[in-house]
């Protein structure tokens, strides 16, 4: 390093800057050339808009009083790593115009080790696959990933999973999250939050339900995945609820997330219960729990990880002080399923609101207008809504006839096909996962029809494609996309119409599809396992005839198989229409 350099690094240092100017000079290697030059080293485009933003006048007028010269230019590096860069810049030619080439840093190392510490089950498999592919390869797969489901069943311990398994990594909850958006915006110094966040290969966001109602941040989350989208990076989301419940969201931002893989994580069965106790049982030297003890705990109709731990902690500090006895066990246990299980019910809801509002039980689901009876009436609904399985029965307006509604919806709630449908539907993708990774491919139930529908139509556009698959025509260009770069499918400018582009199957698509089609097959076998063929062939015909009858209903219909289809049926359907009214007339 020459004595101008460091005259200039020390006097630029000594310059009244702002902590947001600190911060950005600070993402600048600094270096000069045999011809006096002081070029500046960043490592993108964002970096190098936000110093000549900020920083760049001042940056060649201090330059200038140690060396004479003011001639300073940007060299570009995208492989760039500040701390570690220790190698020369390149000397003399244009330098402006060059960008540095680099050998290739080793990748980003992941450590899935880690992942063996989880409990594996039914109820979260999916999910940690899915986490697993996205730490190894960020921003190839499953972008971006959302994970829903009830507190304490192991969404935020999957996400310090994953934050463990790589060092480019980055957890933050929506609390933080906010107060730090809050006070960048605030301290006008948001470009300090954002490029922490932005750094990093995974980004790992929990409880964003809470984000919901305020814009701003949901402006920025959406800012955000896009950012990590565009830039191969991997964002995973943790929520309470499922994307489409997220009703305050923007539709552009939830139309983001379900373009990703969106998997839930269920409440946990009785053997990873028993896998818990016997780690926690380890935990406590000299204070292990009998087997009688475990099978006591066993018995306790719990719904997370947490009240499981709460029973052992209360068990073992109970017995610390040398009074742990049946008794006590037993009336743990039935205070704790008494707590859990009935909080979760509404009946009683309703008995706690009463009992709080000191309003009778009778008065609330009656239709009694009194400020502190609505009140309570309210706050029953909202509770109802937000922590059991019947929010979505009933009409949350309809306060008067609420409770009415919510009693049949109660009793009728597994006769309803919507609730039905969506358990076979969550049941099916990981159905389909697991066979069709069982032969070695990384492949949607999406991904597939689409590849089904350009091989029995060559040459169809992705248009036409999303209307013979009943995708969203806005998301469809994702699909094909990820098919492309897999090799799969070809995708050419079309020669009757130059704006749009026509899709092809190649050798490698070909290939795909006979493989895939024995391991689909057995899925669709898996799913219906529970039918005998004649019910089998009577469930899929009334499902087919249920959803023709509803199909313009969605949001994404299912259309025919050309563009001359579908004008010859609306040239029908307008001629049939006259004639119906032709026909009026003439009777009327």
């Amino acid at each position: 390093m020459n004595q101008k350099l460091i005259d200039f690094k020390q006097k630029i240092l000594e310059e009244p800057l702002s902590k947001t100017d600190k911060y950005w000079l600070e993402q600048v290697d600094f270096r000069t050339n045999h011809e006096n030059e002081l070029n500046l080293f960043v490592n993108s485009d964002f970096v190098k808009s936000s110093i000549e933003k900020r920083l760049y006048k001042k940056i060649k007028s201090v330059y200038k009083d140690v060396s004479g010269s003011d001639d300073c230019v940007f060299v570009l590096d995208k492989k760039l790593k500040k701390e570690k860069y220790i190698e020369d810049p390149p000397v003399g030619g244009n330098q402006e115009k060059i960008i540095v080439e680099k050998p290739l840093e080793e990748k980003v190392s992941a450590d899935v080790s880690v992942f063996e510490n989880l409990l594996v089950g039914v109820s979260n498999n999916l999910a940690i696959a899915a986490a697993k592919n996205v730490v190894l390869d960020p921003g190839k797969r499953f972008n971006p990933l959302f994970i829903h489901g009830e507190p304490g069943v192991g969404k935020t311990h999957l996400l310090k999973t994953m934050e463990q398994s790589t060092s480019s990594s980055y957890y933050i909850d929506s609390e933080s999250f906010l107060e730090s958006y809050v006070s960048g915006i605030k301290n006008q110094d948001i470009d300090l939050f954002k490029n922490k966040i932005r750094s990093v290969d995974v980004l790992l966001i929990d409880d964003i339900q809470f984000f919901l109602g305020k814009k701003g941040v949901s402006e920025e989350l959406f800012h955000t995945i896009n950012f990590f989208l565009n830039n191969e990076k991997a964002v995973v989301l943790v929520s309470d609820q499922r994307p489409q419940d997220l009703l305050g969201f923007p539709e552009r931002l939830v139309s983001r997330i379900l373009n990703g893989l969106v998997t839930d994580i269920g409440k946990p069965d009785k053997e990873m219960f028993e896998k818990m106790l016997k780690i926690k049982n380890e935990e406590f030297e000299g204070v292990l729990l009998s087997k009688k003890e475990i099978d006591e705990i066993l018995n306790v109709e719990i719904n997370s990880f947490r009240d499981i731990s709460g029973i052992v902690n209360n068990l073992v500090i109970n017995k610390q002080t040398g009074s742990g006895n049946s008794e006590y066990i037993k009336n743990l246990v039935f205070e704790t399923k008494k707590d859990v299980v009935a909080y979760l019910t509404p009946d009683y809801i309703l008995d706690y609101v009463s009992d709080v509002y000191q309003v009778d039980k009778k008065l609330i689901v009656s239709k009694n207008r009194s400020s502190n009876v609505v009140s309570a009436r309210n706050l029953c609904v909202s509770l109802i809504r937000k922590h059991t399985d019947y929010q979505h029965a009933v009409n949350y307006n309809q306060h008067t006839s609420f409770f009415d509604s919510l009693e049949a919806a109660m009793r009728n709630l597994e006769q309803m096909p919507g609730h039905l449908i969506r358990r076979l539907q969550q049941i099916a993708v990981a159905v389909f996962h697991t066979e069709v990774d069982a032969v070695g491919f990384d492949m949607t139930p999406v991904q597939f029809a689409a590849l089904v529908r350009v091989a029995e139509n060559p040459g169809i556009d992705q248009i036409t494609l999303a209307g013979l698959i009943a995708y969203d025509r806005t998301t469809i260009a994702g699909v094909v996309d990820r098919l492309v770069q897999k090799g799969f499918l070809s995708r050419a400018v079309s020669e009757k119409d130059r704006r749009a582009k026509v899709l092809h199957m190649t050798d490698a698509g070909t290939d795909a599809l006979s493989r895939l089609g024995p391991a689909v097959e057995k899925a669709q076998q898996v799913m219906l396992s529970g039918l005998d063929r004649q019910e089998a062939d009577d469930f899929m015909r009334l499902l087919q005839k249920a959803t023709e009858a509803v199909n313009d209903l969605s949001r994404a219909p299912l259309r025919s198989g050309s563009k001359a289809a579908e004008k010859v049926s609306c040239i029908v359907m307008r001629t049939m229409t006259k004639v119906r009214k032709w026909r009026w007339r003439k009777e009327g």
